[in-house]
């Protein structure tokens, strides 16, 4: 058989590029729970780096009633929560009621 003879015939071009992203589209969901509410929720549509988690905690801290602002955050030990910039920017708010990496055991039973 000779490849350059054969020709197969379609209804659709051949050339014509179709798209697709490489990975679906994902989002991030946030909010906090206390004893009288939910707070939140918060969406993000961008991967979660320092300078996103610090506007997620600024959108937070907008959420709270006047009588809610003296709360506990407690925060895992991804890597964009514990940079020393945000560290001090979230004792700027909580002062000592930060439970972090480093700072307290994340699964402390004095909580």
């Amino acid at each position: 058989m000779n490849s350059q003879n054969n020709k197969i015939w379609s209804s659709e071009n051949p050339h014509v590029l179709h798209e697709k992203p490489l990975h679906c589209q994902k989002i991030g969901v946030r909010c906090a729970v206390s004893r009288h509410r939910i707070v939140g929720p918060i969406i993000f549509e961008t991967t979660e780096n320092s300078p996103v988690y610090q506007d997620i905690i600024t959108q937070f801290i907008a959420l709270l009633e006047v009588d809610e602002r003296e709360c506990w955050l407690q925060q895992g030990g991804a890597t964009c929560h514990t940079p020393n910039e945000t560290m001090q920017f979230l004792r700027e708010f909580f002062g000592d009621l930060l439970i972090s990496k480093g700072l307290w055991l994340l699964c402390s039973t004095d909580l």
